[in-house]
């Protein structure tokens, strides 16, 4: 399913946060979306969601879901957002309580995201006795659960130790080979998102415009640490971040 953000306006109140953000998103494509701190990159999700609506402009979807899918948008938080009082299996089912399925079909659901995300033999485990690296897998079986066709991830691997990091990449690209759905990514590591995107785009300083899009053509697979075409992305998306960050310094020095 394609997504697509055609010239989006936000504030909050007062307070202007994107400007004009217009990106058309393509099926089964992977987007990591960077920026300086603050700059509206979770609030463009939180648009795309629909869990807030665009001051001006709009965001549509075109395609066709699978007959599976509940929800055609899923969510997955950067702080796990687990309820303590359920069990793994319950909180990957929370999801699916608004629709009236059989059991069975439900019961094939859960054990289907937790197979999918290796997390089986913890289905009747409480969020406290998971490491966060689980806790984050039960996020994304979660939202895999209602098969959606995409997938939005606010910094999803960033309360994880390097290490479960990349664990972590590791199996959201196994799972993106398996589905194939729209992902679209927040993050503020620069090497993690070379890794696993097709397209980075880079938001300016709040007011956020679109400031820069790097195409990544590169299989998975090729995608060495030290490839000199990454290498040279990643410095190239620095120096851009590092400019708006720098220009944003010296907007405070100038200010009245």
């Amino acid at each position: 399913m394609d997504v697509l953000i055609d010239n989006v306006w936000h504030a909050y109140e007062d307070l202007p946060v994107l400007h004009g953000v217009s990106l058309d998103i393509q099926s089964a494509e992977i987007v990591c979306i960077l920026g300086s701190s603050g700059c509206g990159k979770s609030t463009l999700l939180r648009l795309i969601a629909g869990l807030e609506v665009p001051s001006a402009g709009h965001i549509s979807t075109r395609g066709t879901p699978s007959p599976r899918t509940l929800h055609p948008i899923a969510f997955v938080f950067q702080d796990f957002a687990l309820v303590p009082w359920r069990s793994v299996a319950r909180n990957v089912e929370l999801p699916l309580e608004h629709h009236a399925l059989p059991k069975p079909d439900r019961r094939q659901r859960v054990s289907s995201a937790l197979y999918r995300v290796k997390l089986s033999e913890f289905a009747q485990t409480y969020p406290n006795q998971l490491s966060g690296g689980m806790r984050q897998r039960t996020g994304l079986a979660r939202a895999l659960v209602v098969n959606p066709a995409v997938l939005l991830l606010d910094e999803p691997f960033s309360a994880v130790d390097l290490g479960t990091r990349e664990l972590l990449q590791r199996e959201f690209l196994r799972l993106w080979e398996e589905a194939r759905f729209t992902a679209i990514y927040v993050t503020h590591d620069v090497f993690e998102a070379t890794q696993m995107a097709h397209r980075v785009v880079i938001l300016s300083r709040r007011p956020a415009r679109v400031q820069k899009i790097i195409e990544i053509d590169l299989p998975h697979a090729d995608r060495s640490e030290e490839h000199p075409r990454l290498v040279a992305m990643r410095e190239t998306i620095r120096e851009t971040i590092r400019g708006e960050i720098d220009a944003a310094g010296q907007e405070l020095v100038d200010a009245p």
